[in-house]
């Protein structure tokens, strides 16, 4: 997507607002790679908003003392993990009325609702999202291959193992990978 869609267009070499508009297209473009319903327009649009909308911030707060501290850093970091997740309601829903369910739900909508999930799978999931916030933290500054070579042997051995064993304990799990569905 960057480099046949972003760049072609004139990325970020360009005005503020042509770039933005670069930015919301190359999603777009991707919602509509992912399948032809208005639902992953929608996700494309959505994240080609939210790309545009962390630029805009950072522009206007980057060199604010309030901006670069810890809580700041960890609200904005939520802020966009809670704003991901709404975009892909968008993505995983076969239509709108089911991405608006799914939104009430998330909300609390159905406060009187059957549970989608038992405690073990939130549990995992829960698991899981620390697990990654974690990373990408770690990475924030840096990328994945400069800091897998300076960890242990023993530290990357074990991730992959456990990583293994994630994958086939899950295995008896019905869910098919979501791109199995196109």
């Amino acid at each position: 997507m960057r480099d046949y869609l972003y760049i072609p267009l004139g990325g970020n070499q360009v005005r503020p607002v042509r770039a933005a508009t670069n930015l919301v297209i190359v999603m777009f473009l991707g919602g509509l790679w992912h399948g032809a319903a208005w639902t992953f327009v929608v996700w494309g649009l959505l994240h080609g908003s939210y790309l545009v909308i962390e630029r805009v911030v950072r522009a206007l707060f980057e060199d604010k003392d309030w901006a670069n501290n810890l809580a700041t850093r960890l609200f904005a970091g939520f802020a966009t993990y809670a704003a991901v997740c709404i975009a892909w309601v968008f993505f995983r829903a076969s239509d709108f009325t089911v991405a608006a369910r799914m939104l009430r739900g998330m909300f609390g909508g159905h406060a009187h609702g059957d549970a989608i999930l038992t405690t073990r799978e939130i549990l995992q999931i829960a698991i899981v999202t620390a697990g990654m916030i974690l990373v990408h933290w770690t990475l924030r500054d840096s990328n994945i291959e400069t800091t897998v070579t300076r960890l242990p042997r023993w530290v990357v051995t074990a991730a992959w193992a456990l990583m293994a064993c994630a994958i086939i304990l899950t295995q008896g799990n019905s869910n098919a990978f979501i791109y199995f569905q196109f």
